[in-house]
C-alpha cells in the first residue's frame, strides 16, 4: 500500500528544483549526481523514501 501511494506521489508531484524542496519528488537517478536515494518530500518532517 505504500509503494501505490508514494508511485502515486511521484506522478502527481512535481520534480524537486532543489533536494531540500517541499511538496515534490526527487528522483536520484535522474536528478542531481544520478546516486543516491529518490524520495517524495511533503513537508519538511514528512519525507518518504522511495524502493528502487
Amino acid at each position: 500500500m505504500t509503494e501505490l501511494l508514494i508511485t502515486l506521489l511521484m506522478l502527481i508531484l512535481p520534480p524537486c528544483p532543489e533536494e531540500d524542496s517541499t511538496w515534490c519528488h526527487w528522483d536520484a537517478k535522474q536528478q542531481g549526481n544520478g546516486q543516491g536515494s529518490s524520495f517524495v518530500t511533503l513537508a519538511e518532517t514528512i519525507t518518504l523514501e522511495v524502493n528502487q
